[in-house]
């Protein structure tokens, strides 16, 4: 066997260089362009429509200064999150391409692959060379990351991705030598501010740098000593996180719009860890088995549960099943328990623990936490290799042949899932062919076909559907289904949904006054005048 693929890198030592590295760098370079390159003829979708092309400001550069005071989303469509760094590189990718979506979607491909790379390089720092190669090359056909490399909107998880595995991987490098200085403190506050600038979850990186000081780094030092002599950097970080919360508030202060996912909308701390605990199988399913994927997991695939329930046994019993895993081979395994630290931290956010953000799931989401999960797949079949190495030579070759083929199939699926997101009419019939029971699904597709003036009668029975599916609560589902009906001339119906409307929000002044208009059209200027 390759002692030279088997063996640790050491910690403290050069980077290694050596064939398999260079190969190894290569082979998941290609992987990575392969399973995201159908996606490079795509157009806008999803969010990329009210993100870039129907906001004005990132089509020009001469007002770039702008998109640090404002919001990332227009008023129109909520007024809500920060994320400055993201709208300027849009600009400078229209701007590029004069509006081509190829070009946005050469710089996804491009930011992905230098993801799975980057990944490759932290790994080799802290793992067996096959295993760190296993590892990268896992996550650059993962399947899960679609929706991030697929849907131009998702360049902010690539940026962030990118930036804290540079960020992680120059402090262990660091590390191995010497404790940071006040240029290295400097260096990385200013690139966690970078990173925070593209997307808020990189508030995390002080946990993932943490995590790698604790089971990556050689120190024989006691923990309080450490944290001592760390202290600079960790007040570095903190300045960096502060200067970013308060830019933040200060720009959405007055003009943001409750950006909170409408499951969680007003439950307190207990509802979202039993909700949280509900979803803990969805994420183990996405990142181990992503067979089944979507656009949308909104109200008829969740739930919020206000008290334990039997359904969150199996997530209780993975959460404790890995903190333990984690903790018991923290010194024979520490790339082991540094992927699964990795992955729980990155998860922090998108649980909902922390803040309430405006989703419960969603894959493009995982992006991060996925970086561990590889480390952890990689590491586990790294193992598992090695104790098959006195086997009998057929089954060691089964076994690599289950791995290639494991490879090979992320490649395929990833491949023509991109393909997918190519516009919007295909990705939401797409979206209901994964999930017929989604109101919100029904919705968009219903919504699609109205905006492109395109077959109004399915847009119609689409939108009935919608409401019929997920509509039962949802004030701005029955709100614009109203305005879809009356647009058609079909007046009658849509008073119907605008009363649904307004029995749930009474001060709706949009809905009353387009309710009001109908009751005129029918010839009841009374009714119109009372509402």
């Amino acid at each position: 066997m390759d002692r030279e693929a088997t063996a640790p890198a050491s910690r403290g030592q050069e980077f290694p260089r050596n064939a398999l590295v260079r190969n190894g760098a290569i082979v998941v370079g290609l992987l990575a362009i392969a399973a995201s390159v159908t996606g490079l003829l795509n157009g806008f979708s999803f969010d990329d429509v009210p993100v870039i092309v129907k906001s004005p400001g990132v089509h020009t550069l001469s007002r770039a200064w702008r998109l640090f005071f404002e919001s990332y989303w227009r008023p129109e469509f909520g007024s809500f999150l920060y994320r400055p760094l993201t709208s300027l590189a849009f600009a400078i990718q229209w701007v590029a391409g004069g509006g081509s979506p190829l070009v946005y979607h050469a710089v996804s491909v491009a930011l992905y692959t230098a993801c799975a790379l980057a990944l490759l390089r932290l790994a080799l720092r802290i793992m067996p060379q096959r295993a760190a190669i296993i590892a990268a090359a896992v996550f650059a056909v993962h399947p899960l990351h679609v929706e991030a490399v697929a849907n131009v909107s998702g360049q902010g998880e690539l940026w962030v991705a990118l930036i804290v595995l540079l960020v992680v991987d120059y402090y262990v490098e660091l590390r191995a030598h010497r404790l940071p200085g006040w240029p290295d403190n400097a260096l990385i506050a200013f690139a966690y501010l970078i990173a925070c600038g593209f997307k808020e979850h990189a508030i995390v990186l002080p946990g993932l740098i943490g995590v790698a000081e604790l089971f990556v780094v050689n120190d024989t030092r006691r923990l309080s000593e450490r944290f001592r002599a760390l202290l600079p950097l960790i007040l570095s970080m903190l300045a960096a996180a502060i200067v970013f919360v308060f830019a933040r508030h200060a720009i959405l202060a007055g003009v943001a719009d409750d950006s909170t996912s409408p499951l969680l909308r007003g439950q307190g701390f207990s509802p979202r860890v039993f909700t949280m605990l509900s979803v803990v199988m969805e994420w183990v399913r996405l990142f181990l088995w992503p067979s089944d994927l979507s656009a949308d997991y909104s109200f008829s695939r969740l739930r919020v549960y206000t008290n334990f329930a039997p359904v969150m046994i199996p997530g209780l019993l993975v959460l404790l099943g890995t903190a333990w895993l984690a903790f018991a081979l923290r010194r024979t395994q520490r790339g082991l328990t540094f992927g699964l630290s990795w992955a729980g931290l990155a998860l922090l956010i998108p649980s909902n623990l922390i803040v309430v953000t405006g989703f419960v799931l969603a894959e493009r989401t995982l992006f991060l936490a996925s970086v561990g999960v590889a480390i952890f797949i990689g590491v586990g079949v790294d193992q598992l290799l090695d104790a098959l190495s006195r086997s009998r030579s057929v089954t060691r070759h089964a076994v690599t042949a289950l791995v290639l083929l494991a490879l090979g199939a992320g490649v395929l699926r990833s491949a023509a899932r991109n393909r997918v997101w190519h516009d919007n009419e295909r990705l939401f019939r797409q979206t209901i062919e994964d999930v017929p029971s989604s109101g919100h699904a029904h919705w968009m597709l219903a919504a699609q076909l109205f905006d492109m003036k395109k077959n109004m009668p399915e847009a119609l029975q689409e939108m009935e559907l919608a409401v019929m599916l997920g509509g039962a609560n949802d004030r701005f589902m029955l709100g614009y289904a109203g305005d879809l009906f009356a647009t058609a001339g079909k007046c009658g119906q849509a008073l119907v949904f605008y009363a649904r409307a307004l029995a749930l929000a009474p001060h709706d002044v949009r809905v009353r006054l387009n309710a009001s208009r109908c009751l005129m059209l029918v010839g009841q200027p009374a009714d119109a005048k009372a509402v």
